[in-house]
Formats: C-alpha cells, structure tokens, sequence
C-alpha cells in the first residue's frame, strides 16, 4: 500500500537526521511513553502539524498544492549549559534537513519557516527543547485511486420507498 505524502516526508526527514547524534523517532509521542525516557535524551521528533491545501490543476483528477508544516522537536536535559546544546543541536538539524531540499524527492520545496526555544516540565523532570518548523510543498491528485480498496465484491439492494 502507498504510503500518504506526508508520511513519505517525515520518513525522508528521519533518515537525513540519522548523523545528527541523536535518537530520532518518526512521531511526537516516542521517546515519551517509556518510564527512563530521560536516559534517550538527547531526543528528536519529527511529525507533521498544519496542511494548506489549493486547487492547482483541474484536468482529470484535480491535483492540489499542498503545504504541510514539518516539526522537528528536539528535547534535551536542562541544565545550565541547556540553550547552548540546542543551538548546536538546532544547527545540526538545519543542516542535515536542508541538505536537500526537496527531502529525497517527497516534497518539491522546502523552507526553513521559524524555530522556538523553551523548557518544558514533565512531573519532577524539566527539560530545554527547540521546535523547528518547515514548510514542504507537494503535489497530490484526489483521489488517490491506488489508495482506494477494491469494491468489486459489493453488492447493493435497492428497495422501493413508500
């Protein structure tokens, strides 16, 4: 089965992530769920967020331009050298992303859209984290026929209505 557009951009964004020297996980819920996710720290995820979408052509399918928000997440410990890690942890990560910018074919433009810096506080754990967010453009024609399961063995019955 295809896989939707914006898993295939996530995917290719979690394999260009591989050399930054960080767990990276295709999800915003790892490393979270484990009891000692603190020992997998640092941590990076990678998921989509908001989608704008607009008719681009017409012609047979109607093929749209899509705009999917791609959110990096980095989580490391906090402590007094926090922001310091990020930054390079952050510049790491915009590097290894726009090495190429159509992420392995998946998207035809990527842009760097902004980053946000904070500490987070999980219980009795406290945490620095960056999100960095993209926009990545691509093309997709509705409705994905090879997507649609096959029908063939439906029957339908048609009663008379009073």
């Amino acid at each position: 089965k295809p896989m939707h557009p914006r898993a295939a951009i996530r995917k290719a964004a979690a394999a260009a992530l591989a050399s930054v020297g960080a767990t990276v996980y295709q999800n915003r819920v790892e490393p979270f769920i484990s009891t000692s996710w603190q020992e997998d720290l640092p941590a990076i995820n990678v998921y989509t967020l908001d989608e704008s979408a607009r008719v681009f052509a017409d012609a047979g399918n109607r093929t749209y331009e899509r705009v999917a928000q791609l959110a990096v997440e980095i989580t490391v410990a906090a402590n007094e050298s926090t922001d310091d890690v990020l930054d390079n942890l952050a510049e790491l990560v915009e590097n290894a992303i726009t090495q190429d910018d159509s992420l392995a074919g998946t998207c035809s433009q990527l842009v760097l859209v902004s980053s946000r810096m904070g500490i987070k506080s999980e219980g009795e754990h406290v945490t620095g984290a960056c999100l960095i967010l993209w926009e990545a453009t691509y093309y997709d024609s509705l409705p994905r026929t090879s997507n649609l399961p096959n029908l063939s063995g439906i029957t339908t019955k048609v009663q008379p209505h009073d």
